[in-house]
């Protein structure tokens, strides 16, 4: 029911938290917590290979993928990437 309730904010005008820094608003707190790490400069998530550091999950995962083999080549010149689009 949850996933269904923050879902239908998708489709409302309704901005509920505000960044006390700047004028950014958002439809949820997660989203505003993340957004306001940009003002404070927290970096919570840190790789334990390299020890970077990342303002939110989803960024530390992506990079994760940096350490890892190639996994998508090129049918042309059979040249290894570790990102799909690095392909276009």
């Amino acid at each position: 029911m949850w996933r269904l309730k923050t879902h239908m904010l998708v489709h409302t005008n309704e901005f509920n938290y505000s960044c006390g820094y700047c004028p950014y608003r958002s439809r949820s707190r997660s989203s505003l917590q993340i957004h306001e790490r940009t003002h404070t400069g927290d970096r919570p998530y840190q790789c334990v290979q390299c020890h970077a550091t990342f303002s939110s999950a989803s960024n530390l995962a992506s990079h994760r993928r940096s350490h890892l083999p190639p996994v998508f080549s090129c049918d042309v010149c059979q040249r290894g990437f570790k990102f799909k689009q690095s392909l276009l």
